[in-house]
């Protein structure tokens, strides 16, 4: 090889390497994580029913209760809009 030629290919290599390196300084979108949250109740609720299984079933019956009537508001909703 002559020199010119490795010169350029150092050169080529060396631009590479910058390029790359700014290009992974640049700020990345932040995505939110899916993991389940602690702070929502359930690690409570989860306590509560270890501690005292007495609870758990009204605990169980409010969530299902809670559950229906979510249903029927949005049923509410779609007939209002009509």
């Amino acid at each position: 090889m002559n020199k010119k030629l490795e010169r350029y290919i150092i050169l080529g290599l060396f631009l590479t390497i910058i390029v790359l390196g700014i290009w992974g300084c640049t700020n990345k979108p932040i995505t939110k994580s899916k993991q389940p949250s602690v702070y929502d109740g359930s690690l409570g609720l989860m306590l509560g029913c270890m501690f005292n299984p007495s609870e758990c079933d009204k605990i169980k019956k409010n969530a299902e209760q809670e559950e229906i009537t979510k249903e029927w508001e949005e049923v509410d909703k779609q007939n209002s809009h009509k």
